[in-house]
């Protein structure tokens, strides 16, 4: 069985130079239990005993939680959600300190051709000057995810708290968000635009309001970011509909 959470642990407990015996007296478990768990001979344990570890190892409670919650899992369906890598080259995601490229990670070194479930994830999107389609061919980042009969054209780390709120659907930032062709827009799509206006050219991630007399009616999720956007669709130049997340954080 393969656990990142026991890989992760495992790491944590030998960086403070602990023993299992420590630990395990620390978080009052048998040495035995900690032990599997750090080499995936068992499930990641209870919340509750992981909020232990995370104050005795120094480690981000969030961040474990949702790697425990990754590794229950059963194999089977991971598989068929394809959510099992994250393929970088770069040094991105470590440097900005978040657990993205971790999840499950491997070396990869550029090719040709990707196989169709390979996604390119582009990352701070609002920085990209040149063509959109040329853009993608170029990324060096990719994710590893498929949706069964959707043809997924690329992936977007979010960056910023746009489209985050409490109720659900949200898109937090760390999130990554899949995109598929959009032939129609309707009303409460989330899509991502790229388009023209005086300031030149223009990306953005919103939730469709309205869609009529040639324009598009945005907004975001959050609050604190209610101004609307409206867009001419003269002014399009591509569109793309979020047909799924992967909430690695």
């Amino acid at each position: 069985m393969t656990s990142v959470f026991g890989k992760k642990i495992r790491e944590a407990r030998k960086g403070l130079k602990l023993t299992l015996d420590d630990v395990a007296k620390k978080i009052k478990t048998s040495k035995g239990y900690l032990s599997d768990i750090e080499n995936g001979k068992t499930n990641p344990p209870s919340d509750k005993l992981i909020r232990k570890l995370c104050k005795v190892l120094k480690m981000d409670r969030k961040v474990l939680l949702r790697l425990s919650h990754i590794d229950k899992i059963p194999e089977d369906i991971k598989q068929e959600l394809h959510i099992s890598k994250i393929i970088t080259p770069s040094k991105y995601l470590k440097e900005k300190g978040n657990e993205l490229s971790s999840i499950l990670e491997e070396e990869y070194t550029k090719r040709k051709s990707m196989p169709e479930d390979y996604i390119p994830l582009i990352h701070n999107y609002e920085k990209i000057e040149q063509d959109f389609e040329e853009h993608i061919k170029n990324v060096q980042d990719y994710v590893r995810f498929k949706i069964y009969k959707i043809s997924i054209v690329f992936a977007l780390h979010i960056f910023d708290e746009m489209m985050e709120r409490k109720a659900l659907p949200s898109f937090c930032k760390g999130n990554v968000v899949f995109f598929s062709e959009i032939e129609h827009i309707h009303k409460n799509d989330f899509v991502f635009v790229i388009h023209q206006n005086q300031s030149g050219m223009q990306k953005t991630f919103r939730q469709v309001t309205e869609s009529n007399r040639g324009k598009i009616y945005l907004k975001a999720l959050n609050p604190r970011f209610r101004k609307e956007t409206i867009i001419s669709r003269k002014n399009i130049i591509g569109i793309w509909r979020a047909v799924g997340r992967l909430e690695l954080f």
